[in-house]
């Protein structure tokens, strides 16, 4: 029962752990990767999975890996800021992806 349970809260230590962190911290600019944004995400989840990747600034960074088999993303912005310019896209209508992974760095 044990070996079913940990790997489970883990899971949702890590997914739930960025709720703890301080909103100043949370809300910091940094200019590694982008910041994506959505109003609703439907979809069927995969099981999350912890890895170890590569990152624009990092080597090796300990990541959570999100894959939908299919999922409809609505009113999604991608953000990027990168000394002191800040690049936004946004989507007016829902967006239908298949096969979509995210390696996810911090949750806010």
């Amino acid at each position: 029962m044990l070996k079913r349970t940990f790997p489970f809260i883990l899971i949702l230590y890590i997914v739930f752990n960025g709720t703890w962190i301080h909103p100043s911290i949370a809300e910091s600019t940094s200019s590694e990767g982008f910041i994506i944004e959505a109003d609703r995400v439907e979809g069927v989840i995969s099981l999350p999975s912890i890895v170890t990747g590569e990152t624009s600034h990092s080597p090796k960074k300990v990541m959570l890996r999100l894959c939908f088999a299919k999922s409809t993303i609505y009113g999604m912005r991608l953000t990027k800021i990168n000394a002191g310019i800040t690049m936004q896209m946004t989507s007016n209508g829902p967006d239908e992806l298949s096969k979509m992974c995210a390696d996810v760095t911090k949750l806010t």
